[in-house]
């Protein structure tokens, strides 16, 4: 009993892969969604849908990620389908042709044969209003993706001592990697964006002769706001997109499963190590980023209006309070977990090859930072709403 409700289970899991959707209208409008994960090894998965769908339908795989071969195979089934139903049964022959070939395709027919292919009803035109609405579920679920995604990773144990050295190794020399090799450009954007700001205050504040109280408003917006953002857009673009890139080729080319093979765990050997790194570097690159805007406003307002190191230090011990100067170390591990989170994900998630590579690293890059502002803009609504500023 215990077996069949496991199988049960799995049956009932896989069948959300391949969940279709047609509009009822017509037959000449009848649309089947198809969703999932599709590599060049899975024409089995791709042959067992189009052989229960009738005639007349169209297969929307927009939603899907597929290999370039099986987007031909679909191209060619939506081509005679329509116009040519009957002439549908050669594309599948054609296609059953190279899936005999693939050593995946017995286990994955026999496992596909009893998943029957839901369709549901849905009206074809689309609004903006539908769009913003799938968007915002799609962002939800996502999330709850990744939330859950990291308690599997950090519960984990390695099975041996040694693994667990290689991991604090790892660990070291992904902050080295990953953070270390980042100051430069850390230290560049936030210089500049340090000049960019001392100018363009010091320039409306003299309209109220209040130029000199630029260098307090320029340390406070950094320690408070801009250190750590432009400290997550780096590290998001930089370290993030090299870890999805390593991992990704790492998948796309079976070291990940070579890895299991020895006795390793991937996810302990490879995953870890990076989130712990982020977590670590994430306040010492902020207080960087703080120093070298600092450094780029000091420059120019000395320049412009005069003003000495004395007076600046002077600032930043009026300004720069210990809380706040605290707040830094405890708010930046937590953008360091965010961006770590979802880069480990995505890395996770590649299957494919190249293509998929590439948009992991997009959405990679793009989840992160609209996380972390997203995460940044709740952190401030509470501090403030509690009385914390």
């Amino acid at each position: 009993m215990k077996d069949t409700k496991k199988n049960n289970s799995k049956k009932t899991q896989s069948n959300q892969d391949i969940v279709g959707v047609a509009n009822s209208k017509g037959s000449n409008n009848q649309v089947y969604e198809l969703t999932g994960f599709y590599a060049i090894d899975q024409f089995s998965k791709i042959l067992d849908i189009l052989k229960k769908l009738p005639y007349g339908v169209y297969v929307n795989y927009e939603h899907a990620s597929i290999d370039t071969g099986i987007r031909i195979i679909l191209d060619n089934f939506n081509a005679k389908n329509i116009k040519q139903g009957p002439e549908r049964q050669e594309v599948i022959n054609n296609a059953q042709s190279v899936e005999s070939s693939s050593t995946y395709a017995k286990g994955l027919l026999e496992e596909l044969m009893n998943r029957p292919a839901e369709v549901i009803a849905r009206e074809q035109e689309t609004s903006f209003i539908k769009y913003m609405w799938h968007f915002i579920r799609h962002l939800f679920s996502y999330t709850w993706e990744v939330v859950r995604f990291l308690p599997k990773i950090l519960r984990k144990r390695a099975q041996h001592e040694f693994q667990r050295e290689i991991v604090m190794e790892d660990t070291i020399n992904n902050c080295y990697n990953m953070g270390v090799q980042a100051i430069p450009i850390v230290l560049f954007l936030s210089c500049s964006w340090g000049v960019i700001a001392a100018l363009q205050s010091s320039m409306q504040l003299r309209t109220f002769g209040a130029e000199y109280y630029c260098i307090d408003l320029l340390v406070f917006v950094f320690f408070k706001e801009m250190g750590i953002l432009l400290s997550n857009i780096v590290l998001a673009a930089r370290s993030g997109s090299s870890m999805i890139a390593k991992i990704g080729i790492m998948r796309i080319s079976d070291e990940w499963n070579a890895l299991q093979v020895l006795g390793i765990d991937p996810e302990i050997f490879l995953l870890r190590p990076r989130i712990i790194a982020f977590i670590i570097l994430m306040p010492f690159i902020s207080y960087i980023s703080i120093a070298a805007a600092t450094l780029g406003a000091y420059i120019v307002l000395h320049n412009t209006i005069g003003i000495s190191v004395w007076f600046v230090l002077d600032a930043i011990s009026r300004v720069a309070t210990w809380s706040l100067f605290l707040s830094v170390f405890w708010k930046a591990p937590i953008f360091g977990v965010i961006i770590g989170m979802i880069c480990a994900y995505e890395a996770k998630s590649i299957t494919l090859n190249s293509e998929n590579v590439v948009q992991a690293i997009t959405r990679g890059v793009v989840y992160s930072v609209f996380a972390c502002v997203l995460a940044d803009m709740f952190i401030n609504v509470i501090a403030v709403t509690l009385g914390f500023g």
